[in-house]
């Protein structure tokens, strides 16, 4: 069985070390973006984004951090499930959780990314129409270019 929660800044270092314990989660080497730094800012305004995990018996094992970018839309920067926990049920819980928060909010129009084609296919399965391709790019404004 498994529990979907909003999660707290206490969370912060559970969900860095589970994002780093899973070699398909790549983390990137530029950005500080799954910094404990960062993750404790994110946590801390429960009021307007979210951040959503999944925990089986006291271990988080899934979590969707999602950003509202404006009273209307929102961009899903993460979705993930560890692979030994896919296909029981939890990414659906942790979208069915997302979602019900965004209706709340009157928040109608969703954005993510989707790397993996099971995870395109999860997203049509739930209504999105499958947008454009594209590669994530990501750079800092506080170095030189090379070159």
């Amino acid at each position: 069985m498994f529990v979907v929660r909003l999660l707290t800044s206490d969370d912060a270092v559970q969900l860095r070390a589970f994002a780093q314990s899973d070699p398909s989660f790549q983390l990137s080497e530029v950005s500080a973006f799954f910094s404990l730094e960062y993750l404790h800012e994110w946590l801390a305004r429960p009021e307007g984004d979210l951040l959503v995990g999944a925990e089986v018996d006291g271990e988080l094992v899934g979590f969707i951090l999602c950003q509202v970018i404006r009273s209307s839309w929102s961009l899903w920067h993460n979705f993930f499930v560890a692979r030994a926990h896919r296909r029981r049920g939890i990414g659906q819980a942790l979208f069915d959780y997302v979602i019900g928060e965004l209706r709340e909010r009157d928040v109608t129009l969703c954005v993510a990314f989707a790397r993996e084609r099971d995870a395109v296919a999860f997203h049509v399965r739930n209504g999105a129409s499958a947008g454009y391709s594209f590669t994530y790019v990501e750079w800092r404004t506080d170095q030189q270019p090379v070159g």
